[in-house]
């Protein structure tokens, strides 16, 4: 047995656990908030510092194998790598992002890098391949996210496949998804800046798709509801180009002059701090159509120009998405054989735990059987014991009661003594009197008869302790044992007081005065150490 520690040990150990635990977990929190920073660093000055954004996305992959982080970073750095149209790197980084994820229950990762690959083919206008890729964005939001969870996730996708919607021509399925999506941003609190947030890219999307199919006053009705009051630092600059952008063909469209010049100058004016070539290219060919419109014409071949050599980056990019899918359905194969392996596995494991299964069961079975057998023979043990001690206290009630018959007996024959011995008193009395008589012959007769009579006495008193001790017998040792003092008279009288004789019936039966017998029961006392309201009578009955 392990000794109990001291109380000042135990409470220095439970002490160090609690600050070890305490410290694991500030240092994990720690860690978390380091990893979430680098992040969010990056995100800051991604679409002006792709290069940059990546260092801070590689240090979350050096510091963490967690598949959250793994994923999320892997995303990130395709995003910057898509701003800079370097399609391989990107897909590279997508791909290896969704294998990290596989198995996980982080959906809403999948959903966002599937998103992404869809952004690349959008920019190279492959909007097949686009609608694919946010389809499956959008589906593992709707099957894995309800309520308000990942919200934002969702209101993107949909986001999304309008504009995929309204660049395929598709302007009804495009209105039908304009409506869900808005009642869906409806439901955010109002004054919650994500609403707000998300209205802009709401109106700045679908008033893009009426622009591209000629509807100039819806254009112009969604265009005009964006505002950007109390959120235009959360909105980034290549957003607000692109509002601009479709302001500018808006405004061309609509022969406004005006309002022409005033988003002319602020695309130029955003140009140089833009990182996504792709929005690059969009406001330049805008550009080019205002300069058009204006008669520029050394500006308007500046602008296409541009265009064209941003656009020689998305020349050999079919190479890269070929290159791209055939990995991805090579990955898909291989993680449907994984999966294929894995059920087999799983199966293998159910049969296996069903054995395991059966073998417990059995053995419990046997412990229930032999439990209910020990169970059972300890009953039949106790039932066999109790019997016993039936039988034990049955005899011990006979032997009382034989005892008791006994004590009657003897207690008859002391009575029947007492009487003889009473008559016998009487015949000494009077043969005492006889003595003052004259006449040897008569003394002489008279001594033979006192001689019988004190013989008789004896053998009375003798039969007496004979049938007593026969009764009691060590009750004459046991007193000696435990008062050493006591005499044979003291004896007899304790032998009388346990027979429940009273002083006066011991008188008569001895042949002395009560009062006689009363000093003798005090000297008793006395030599056993009782106190006078302790009951001479019960402390001799225990012996």
């Amino acid at each position: 047995m392990i000794p109990a520690l001291p109380i000042r040990t135990r409470f220095v150990l439970w002490t160090f656990l609690i600050l070890s635990l305490s410290f694991y977990a500030q240092n994990g929190s720690y860690h978390i908030k380091q990893l979430d920073s680098l992040i969010n660093v990056g995100k800051r000055v991604s679409l002006e510092d792709p290069v940059l954004a990546r260092t801070y996305y590689n240090k979350v992959l050096s510091e963490s194998d967690h598949p959250y982080y793994q994923g999320f970073a892997r995303s990130l750095i395709g995003l910057t790598y898509k701003s800079e149209s370097n399609f391989k790197a990107a897909f590279d980084n997508f791909l290896e992002g969704l294998t990290v994820l596989e198995g996980t229950d982080l959906h809403r990762l999948r959903a966002s890098i599937n998103n992404n690959i869809g952004l690349v083919y959008q920019d190279y206008g492959m909007y097949d391949k686009t609608l694919e890729y946010y389809l499956r964005s959008h589906e593992i939001y709707t099957t894995n996210y309800l309520g308000d969870r990942f919200m934002d996730g969702r209101v993107i996708s949909l986001l999304n496949l309008i504009h995929v919607r309204a660049a395929l021509e598709n302007y009804e399925e495009g209105q039908k998804l304009a409506e869900t999506t808005y009642d869906l941003i409806d439901t955010w609190d109002t004054a919650s800046e994500n609403k707000k947030m998300y209205f802009v890219y709401y109106n700045s999307i679908v008033g893009n798709m009426y622009l591209q199919k000629g509807d100039l006053v819806k254009a112009r009705k969604y265009y005009g509801a964006i505002d950007l009051q109390g959120i235009e630092n959360r909105i980034h600059k290549s957003y607000k180009t692109r509002f601009h952008i479709g302001l500018l063909k808006l405004s061309l469209l609509e022969g406004d002059a005006a309002s022409s010049d005033i988003y002319e100058k602020k695309i130029t004016a955003a140009l140089p701090h833009l990182g996504d070539k792709k929005v690059v290219m969009e406001a330049y060919k805008a550009l080019a159509d205002y300069y058009k419109e204006n008669g520029d014409l050394a500006k308007e071949v500046d602008a296409k120009d541009n265009v064209m050599a941003i656009w020689e980056d998305y020349l050999d990019a079919e190479k890269v998405f070929e290159s791209f899918e055939i990995n991805r359905q090579k990955e898909e194969v291989e993680y449907k054989s994984r999966i294929s392996l894995l059920e087999k596995e799983q199966t293998i494991n159910k049969k296996n735990r069903l054995i395991i299964i059966l073998v417990f069961v059995s053995i419990l079975a046997w412990i229930f059987i032999f439990l209910s057998r020990i169970r059972k023979r300890h009953r039949e043990e106790k039932e066999q014991s109790e019997h016993q001690k039936q039988e034990y206290r049955a005899q011990i009630e006979e032997s009382q009661e034989t005892l008791k018959q006994k004590d009657k007996e003897l207690v008859s024959h002391a009575l029947k003594a007492l009487d003889r011995e009473k008559g016998l008193s009487d015949v000494r009395s009077e043969l005492d009197e006889l003595k003052d008589v004259k006449g040897d012959q008569i003394q002489n007769k008279i001594a033979q008869l006192q001689k019988k009579l004190d013989y008789r006495v004896r053998h009375n008193w003798e039969e007496f302790e004979k049938r007593f001790l026969a009764t009691h017998e060590s009750f004459y040792q046991k007193l000696k044992e435990d008062f050493p003092s006591l005499t044979d008279n003291d004896l007899n009288m304790c032998a009388l007081l346990k027979l429940k004789f009273s002083s006066k019936e011991i008188a008569n039966l001895k042949g002395i005065s009560v009062n006689s017998v009363k000093v003798s029961r005090y000297r008793i006392r006395k030599k056993l150490g009782i106190n006078n309201q302790d009951l001479l009578v019960d402390f001799i009955d225990q012996y």
